[in-house]
């Protein structure tokens, strides 16, 4: 793809899919603006919220599914690309505020990983919000499927598809196949950046503390202690998970995200 045209590219995910250390790569390139999570704002603490979770918490003005849908519309810079990363469960149901004119790119992970890693963040962290553990839809594979075949079937659009493994095994190569399929220009800078784990501590601002709502830091603990890209061989990526140990809801959300996860690992980018 012609990388000298700006671009807009949503990237649309689950949770502990790897997907925030993907965005802090694109956060590395100059000539990007990233947004984070503006549709989940809008699912969790917008006036047209559908999750209770954050229920005793005041609607959020101005975070209708419309307004986000209009604000991405919107968002058009004479110099800048665009990227957007999202929760695909977010938006099912609300297919009809996806905005116009987008890149749709998919970014998936092996799901015992990915609801095992969901559920140690909650469980370990102190986040009281959460403490009932996560929904079925929260897990998220399902919903990450019906968006793909929504946007494929019904739209006419040809999603792009990554796998994290396959990112963390060769984090140049496929950054730079990535940025080539939606239109921005891979550089190396995306490799490394700052640690952000001491501003966290001194209450300064970090990338994700937003004017608007920010979730809770045990979300971000990884990323906010990172440097860059490790890479990763297939064997320390592939090691068994004793599932047997989970409580039997997280067990059921990993059988169920397994065939979604299969189908849309058949249309990935290939290594």
């Amino acid at each position: 793809m012609n990388t000298t045209a700006l671009s807009k590219t949503l990237l649309w995910t689950a949770p502990r899919c790897r997907s925030t250390v993907f965005e802090r790569a694109i956060r590395e390139l100059k000539d990007v603006k990233v947004y984070h999570e503006y549709y989940s704002i809008a699912a969790y603490v917008g006036e047209e919220r559908i999750f209770p979770r954050y229920a005793d918490q005041t609607p959020m003005e101005k975070f209708k599914y419309s307004d986000v849908k209009n604000m991405y519309e919107s968002r058009i810079s004479d110099d800048k690309s665009i990227f957007v990363k999202d929760m695909a469960y977010c938006v099912i149901g609300k297919e009809e505020f996806l905005p116009e004119g987008y890149n749709h790119t998919f970014l998936i992970r092996k799901p015992e990983y990915a609801l095992t890693s969901m559920y140690r963040t909650i469980t370990d962290g102190d986040m009281p919000y959460w403490a009932d553990g996560f929904y079925p839809r929260e897990a998220g594979f399902r919903e990450l499927w019906q968006l793909y075949d929504y946007l494929k079937n019904e739209k006419g659009i040809n999603p792009i598809v990554i796998d994290s493994d396959d990112v963390l095994n060769d984090p140049p190569a496929m950054l730079e196949k990535y940025c080539d399929a939606v239109g921005l220009k891979y550089t190396d800078d995306m490799l490394k950046w700052r640690p952000e784990d001491d501003m966290v501590d001194n209450g300064e601002d970090w990338t994700w503390k937003s004017d608007y709502f920010t979730w809770e830091k045990e979300w971000y603990g990884t990323v906010l202690g990172s440097s860059g890209f490790i890479k990763k061989s297939r064997e320390s990526m592939n090691k068994a998970i004793d599932v047997t140990t989970l409580p039997e809801y997280v067990q059921e959300a990993i059988i169920d995200a397994q065939p979604f996860y299969e189908k849309m690992f058949m249309h990935r980018i290939m290594p």
